[in-house]
């Protein structure tokens, strides 16, 4: 779906990927490009791009061009970097100059790791996921992608990272935590080395996407235990959060997993679904603090996993 102002949107057909289901997406300005996998064997990677705003799409081949999940992808200031699985948990990495031509990257480490998210701001790129035993994983790249360092996660009780996002001046990580006694959110400034820190509320919260608005971080999710209650937090600088209400109206107070945040303009959009998978939701706010529901296109029988805005 797009939108020119985050309140009105309309549904696009990607003919060139029908049986695609595509959970990232991101900008280099002037192309677009989404990721995700093939939903008819889940193993045979897609990668579509659209230089007219999202309108018209076209395929492109990835690298590898079988057995991967692509889960994520970001704009490094001269590289698309994409990021994901092979169905399990071997890692995959991709970039490309423009979004057309894929080349496959070694991942660091090599070997039983889901990565789930990646963000990168001048030239500095930083992917999360988790391996087999549910221990999160951090890598770094100075190089656009072409070649990866492991971090240490910060020891808290994460069980997996589901999002980052970067700043000229700090990286935030998100996940789910082992238990509802903590939030989990931890932050670095140079991607290095990654210290935990407290959401609010501080427990009971499972946290999937995170952005930034130029002003404020901004991290979404549900609660941990009923897996129905929308849940939004804003951060000045990722130390110190506040939470915010979602609103109620169109179901948005209730039955919902927010599961992607991000800003174009000033203006904020956090998308999702409802509990039983049946119809997709939209939130925007002009400010990060008050949000409003609003009308996707169409209205239900559309899964929303991330959102984009124009740099």
């Amino acid at each position: 779906m797009t939108s020119d102002d985050g309140i009105l949107w309309n549904s696009q057909s990607v003919s060139a990927a029908p049986t695609a289901q595509l959970f990232g997406i991101a900008t280099n300005g002037s192309r677009w490009v989404a990721v995700g996998v093939d939903s008819n064997d889940g193993t045979t990677p897609i990668i579509v791009s659209s230089d007219d705003g999202g309108l018209m799409w076209t395929a492109r081949t990835a690298n590898p061009a079988t057995n991967a999940v692509l889960m994520g992808v970001a704009w490094s200031g001269s590289a698309f970097v994409a990021v994901g699985n092979d169905g399990s948990t071997g890692p995959i990495v991709m970039t490309s100059p423009d979004g057309g031509t894929w080349t496959a990257r070694t991942s660091d480490p090599t070997t039983n790791v889901k990565w789930s998210s990646v963000s990168a701001v001048s030239g500095l790129a930083v992917a999360v996921g988790w391996n087999s035993s549910n221990v999160p994983k951090i890598m770094t790249s100075a190089n656009d992608g072409a070649s990866w360092t492991t971090r240490t996660s910060a020891p808290t009780t994460q069980r997996q990272l589901n999002g980052v996002v970067c700043t000229a001046s700090l990286a935030v990580a998100v996940g789910l935590p082992t238990s509802g006694t903590t939030t989990p959110i931890q932050s670095s400034p140079t991607g290095t080395t990654w210290t935990a820190k407290t959401g609010d509320p501080s427990t009971g919260v499972d946290l999937y996407g995170i952005g930034h608005n130029g002003s404020l971080f901004i991290a979404v999710g549900t609660d941990h235990a009923l897996q129905i209650d929308p849940k939004i937090m804003t951060s000045p600088d990722g130390n110190t959060w506040t939470a915010r209400t979602p609103d109620p109206s169109s179901g948005g107070g209730g039955g919902i997993n927010l599961l992607g945040v991000a800003s174009s303009g000033g203006v904020a959009v956090a998308v999702g679904r409802d509990q039983g998978f049946n119809a997709s939701f939209i939130m925007s706010s002009a400010d990060g603090m008050t949000w409003t529901a609003r009308s996707p296109d169409p209205s239900g029988g559309t899964l929303l996993f991330a959102v984009a805005g124009a740099l």
